[in-house]
């Protein structure tokens, strides 16, 4: 899986984090990456996991700021 981002940007950094196909808090392991940050990397084809309800986000607790927040994984 290649990184279609440009090197150094936020953006670049939140997906090779994401790289690792698992879940991760939008506060304290994004960079605190903001809406439109995801909102670009749909629109450059990027497919995020969803949750039961068919959200592309889960709220889950965090383990390390130890409360229910919202996380993102890549599909």
């Amino acid at each position: 899986m290649n990184n279609p981002f440009t090197p150094g940007s936020q953006i670049y950094r939140v997906y090779e984090k994401l790289m690792d196909m698992q879940w991760h808090c939008t506060k304290c392991d994004l960079e605190a990456a903001q809406a439109a940050t995801f909102r670009n990397m749909k629109l450059r084809g990027v497919q995020f996991d969803t949750d039961e309800k068919g959200n592309e986000y889960k709220e889950i607790h965090c383990s390390t700021c130890k409360v229910i927040r919202v996380h993102r994984k890549l599909k």
